[in-house]
């Protein structure tokens, strides 16, 4: 859920995931994880910058990762886990017609501009190379936030988010 559904839930059909390996790097190989220490964790805005929602997302991941057959290693992990989510204002202008049912469609001159405002928020995730620190693989999911969503609802649009995400790592 960009940040917006990710973390704070929104309609979940907006979800947008794209992903990116590294070429070359031999992800079969790849056993065991931990969180980035020197990581940039977080959310980057107080609205959704929670020990909450950042609770939901470490948990998530972890789940996702052992699903996945990935260990949690502290001492000598093969790879590391980084996240951070943005929240970006966003403007969409829409050309919208009046209607009333039984109107045959207006002609073109009766049409007005309608500019809408939202949330997008996006959370991503990179994995790194343990030993160099190199980025690996990275992973982003945009949405429109909805701030009036109950916590089990915010809950299940993180989760989702973050399991679709990990789908595309490939092992």
């Amino acid at each position: 859920m960009g940040i917006a559904a990710i973390l704070m839930g929104a309609c979940g059909s907006t979800l947008r995931v794209t992903s990116q390996p590294t070429p070359g790097v031999a992800f079969s190989a790849l056993r065991s994880w931990d969180w980035y220490p020197s990581a940039s964790l977080g959310l980057h805005d107080s609205r959704v910058d929670t020990s909450e929602v950042s609770t939901i997302i470490r948990q998530s991941i972890a789940a996702e990762l052992a699903a996945k057959g990935y260990r949690r290693d502290s001492i000598a992990p093969d790879f590391f886990v980084d996240y951070h989510g943005t929240l970006e204002q966003k403007r969409v202008e829409l050309i919208v017609r009046p209607y009333c049912p039984g109107d045959p469609e207006p002609p073109l001159s009766h049409q007005e501009p309608y500019c809408r405002e939202y949330e997008e928020g996006t959370l991503v995730i990179h994995l790194l190379d343990a030993r160099s620190e190199r980025v690996i693989w990275s992973c982003e999911a945009r949405d429109e936030v909805d701030f009036t969503l109950s916590a089990a609802e915010r809950r299940g649009r993180v989760e989702d988010a973050i399991r679709q995400i990990l789908a595309r790592f490939p092992n």
